[in-house]
This record gives structure tokens, sequence and C-alpha cells, in this order.
């Protein structure tokens, strides 16, 4: 019987991107933007440069645990009339940053963006996740039964709260 596939379910916030030095809070879409262009433009190296002090926890104890992460799903919002917190490209960060750091320990790195004006709203974020979180993370029963281990910390308390209770 193989494995279970383990997956991680991880919402970016505002705060979960750090610069170094410092670390430096990268805590806007134009500061996530100007980042992710920064880090297309130098390459993998630039890794160095970046922190993800939630992200980076909860890889280091699953990977301690599983030795790997077969999935990394990030959500980041980018929403339909843009906020200056959106994370999308944060979220852009955060994978290309754990592609870079993990490498074979990692298996395939997505990021989805929430597409819904007001994602601190329950109501919102219960019927976005309801509706997207099936085609996000499909049970393939021939793979045998996943591990969905679910990032509580990240995002609005509406995403948090809300994603979990849907996996």
């Amino acid at each position: 019987m193989p494995l279970p596939r383990v997956i991680l379910l991880a919402n970016v916030g505002s705060n979960d991107v750090k610069q170094l030095p410092g670390p430096t809070d990268v805590r806007t879409r134009d500061a996530h933007g100007d980042l992710l262009a920064a880090y297309e433009a130098i390459g993998p190296t630039f890794a160095a440069r970046v922190e993800a002090p939630i992200l980076r926890a909860y890889l280091n104890l699953i990977i301690a645990r599983h030795g790997r992460v077969d999935t990394v799903i990030l959500f980041g919002t980018d929403q339909p009339n843009p906020h200056p917190q959106d994370t999308i490209d944060g979220a852009h960060v955060l994978a290309r940053w754990a592609r870079d750091t993990y490498g074979d320990h990692l298996g395939e790195v997505r990021v989805v963006p929430i597409e819904v004006d007001g994602v601190h709203l329950y109501d919102r974020m219960t019927d976005w996740y309801a509706a997207v979180l099936p085609d996000v993370v499909p049970f393939d029963p021939a793979g045998g039964r996943p591990r969905y281990l679910v990032g509580i910390t990240g995002g609005t308390p509406a995403q948090s709260e809300i994603g979990r209770a849907h996996v």
C-alpha cells in the first residue's frame, strides 16, 4: 500500500513575506509585486533574501515528520476590486522561495488566487472555499488516502477559519 500523499494548504497573509536583511516586512500588494519582480530578475539565489516565517515553520515540521510534502497549495488574495493588502504576488514569491529552498523535499507547489471581494467576510469565504476546494484538492482513491495539513494562520480570520472547516 502506498504511503499517504501529504498536502499542505496555506493562506498567505500580508505579514507572511519578509525581505532580508532585516527582516523587513513586505505588507502591501505593491511591495509584494516589487519583491516578485526582483526575484524573477535575479533568479534562485534571491531565495536567500526572502524569509517566510510561517511557511518555513510548516514545511520544516512536515518534512521532519514525513520526509517530503507532495503538494503545497498557497492561497493569495486577488480581489476583483484590488486591495492594497492583496497577497497574490506574495504567494508567488513564497512559491518560488519554497521550490528554491526545499528542492526535492517538495512536489508540486501551486498558487491559487482568492478572487473574492471582502475576504474578511465569513459568508463569502465559506461560499468560495466550498466552491473551489473540491477542484483544488481533488481526492484520488487510487492514490491512497491523502493527509491534508491546513495552515491555520495567514490571511484574514475568515480565510483561516472557513478554509480549515472545509477540508
